[in-house]
């Protein structure tokens, strides 16, 4: 917006946009429409509080990374 070059960015817990390698469903309420009520559905993206999200967005954001051509540093595979 400035014409600023960017040195660093912090992406916080975007935990949502990772695939979650756990299997999740839930049972719909008439909050999903009627024509969904008491139907299952399947979460297939992380949930914040689950035991892996953390790791799965993670996995998620290093394969993001690498694709667009990031190496993590050898001293710290997190920088």
């Amino acid at each position: 917006m400035m014409g600023l070059s960017v040195c660093a960015a912090d992406i916080k817990n975007a935990y949502l946009q990772a695939p979650s390698s756990e299997k999740h469903f839930i049972i719909c309420s008439e909050e999903w429409g009627l024509q969904n009520l008491d139907k299952r559905a399947i979460i297939d993206r992380a949930i914040y509080g689950s035991r892996v999200a953390g790791r799965d967005f993670w996995l998620h954001l290093r394969t993001c990374m690498e694709e667009i051509g990031f190496q993590s540093s050898k001293g710290d595979p997190d920088v």
